[in-house]
């Protein structure tokens, strides 16, 4: 299996956040036609 890490938890450190590539490949293939800004969500709390 292959994949990306793209977060860490604050609270645990032995936790990630990863996607797998077959979840991935849709949308990043399609990345040099995505220009539209879009809402970071709950992703960012402080």
């Amino acid at each position: 299996m292959a994949g990306v890490i793209f977060a860490k938890a604050t609270s645990d450190t032995e936790m990630g956040f990863a996607i797998t590539m077959n979840d991935l490949f849709p949308v990043a293939s399609q990345a040099a036609s995505l220009s539209a800004p879009v809402s970071s969500g709950q992703c960012i709390q402080k």
